[in-house]
């Protein structure tokens, strides 16, 4: 049975920064691209473009082809992969992160893809067979034929994701709080009163409780903070949430 073999060209111009890298990995039925632009350094985007970083898991998942990667398997690789190098540089006293784009080719049988993105990492889809249009100036211009997709960016700019970040940002509140209050009421000490300014408490020492490091919430205390502020969060929010929080 023949195997279809897919072509791609690569192509890279270095930033000013040095943190944008790119990876391929091609296979016998299935192959899979990445680009990755590093922030807060190049440090995570240059773990994540290694032979043992993200492609690796993809194509390592079982001998599933990408064709058949649900979404929850494909968020999940994000997620273990940002854990995995998060906690490897936390160990050497580096911060950082990166943005990405995935593509994956399964190409066994078809050329089934799938295309995964995390931040603002613009990718494109193209019908390379468009016919080629100039405008009156004489000037080349096909996209408008040949543009099939794009990606949206994971940015401030866009109104859910700017949502998103302002919810997690109050449950994350509520949970600090609550720890708070249980601290008071175990070492015996009356509640704070709730001027909503919270100025005059933050200079009163709690016994066991020590603002500056926040222990990762569980899920139940993440969604007990929700329903505290009166968010309908769904099970998948909740274990969003859940997980950015630890990271």
């Amino acid at each position: 049975k023949p195997i279809l073999v897919p072509k791609y060209a690569v192509a890279n111009e270095e930033s000013h920064k040095g943190e944008d890298f790119h990876r391929e990995e091609v296979a016998e039925a299935c192959s899979a691209f990445a680009v990755f632009d590093g922030h807060g350094g190049k440090d995570f985007a240059r773990a994540a473009a290694a032979s043992d970083g993200m492609l690796s898991r993809f194509l390592a998942q079982g001998g599933t082809t990408p064709a058949q990667l649900s979404d929850t398997a494909v968020q999940d690789t994000f997620w273990e992969v940002d854990a995995a190098i998060g906690e490897e540089l936390a160990e050497r006293g580096l911060h950082g992160g990166a943005v990405c784009g995935v593509l994956l080719v399964d190409h066994a049988e078809s050329y089934a893809c799938t295309l995964a993105w995390v931040g603002d990492s613009t990718a494109i889809v193209v019908d390379m067979r468009a016919k080629a249009e100039y405008d009156s100036g004489g000037f080349l211009n096909c996209g408008r034929n040949a543009l099939l997709d794009a990606t949206e960016n994971h940015s401030a700019c866009v109104a859910e994701e700017k949502a998103t970040v302002e919810r997690m940002a109050a449950v994350c509140k509520q949970i600090r709080k609550g720890a708070k209050e249980a601290a008071r009421a175990a070492a015996g000490m009356a509640a704070a009163a709730d001027d909503g300014s919270g100025s005059d408490d933050e200079k009163v020492s709690i016994p066991g409780y020590d603002g500056k490091n926040f222990e990762a919430p569980t899920a139940e205390e993440v969604a007990a903070a929700c329903a505290k502020l009166g968010h309908s969060a769904s099970d998948a929010e909740v274990a969003h949430m859940t997980r950015a929080f630890a990271r």
